[in-house]
């Protein structure tokens, strides 16, 4: 961290630190998947690749799929499109519980909402395993309530950056 200062940055900030970088580039790659330009689409630097590979997926299989959100929830990327199934995620003790609500429809939208649920289901378990801010192998880690799929070399990173906000937040209240 020598020669720039972290004091008064939000530490998840850093997670993010390409975002808009990342989100051009994807623009300008898959502009048929990226239409609304007001909807949120903001997920962590680790995760590009995998988001990246959905677009090429989706381009390639000729799905013509739009993007309404994509995003970090409970520690895992979320990946929602025009035509999905609303989904409802619960923590419970045992986890994280995900499910869709089925709603009717013509068997030609099911069978295209049925090919990319099934891209984007594996992309987003592969989120839970890929450190959103490197792209590593990780984890599944609890940060003052907040959970996160995180390496542990970032993680200590990511924990410094904490405490020194913190601090900046504690010093500037005093």
């Amino acid at each position: 961290m020598k020669g720039h200062s972290t004091a008064g940055k939000h530490p998840s900030n850093w997670l993010y630190a390409r975002a808009s970088r990342n989100l051009k580039e994807l623009d300008r790659r898959f502009p048929l998947q990226f239409v609304d330009k007001d909807i949120d689409r903001s997920w962590p630097d680790g995760w590009n690749l995998i988001v990246t590979k959905v677009c090429e997926s989706v381009d390639q299989s000729k799905l013509n799929a739009s993007w309404t959100q994509i995003k970090e929830k409970f520690g895992g990327l979320r990946m929602y499109y025009t035509g999905a199934p609303p989904r409802l995620d619960i923590i419970s003790e045992g986890g994280l519980i995900t499910g869709r609500i089925r709603e009717e429809s013509d068997s030609q939208a099911e069978s295209r909402n049925s090919s990319i649920r099934k891209i984007v289901e594996e992309a987003e378990q592969n989120s839970l395993r890929t450190c959103c801010k490197c792209g590593s192998a990780g984890a599944q880690q609890l940060v003052e309530r907040w959970l996160y799929t995180i390496c542990n070399e970032c993680l200590s990173s990511f924990v410094e950056r904490r405490r020194s906000y913190e601090k900046f937040i504690g010093s500037r209240l005093l």
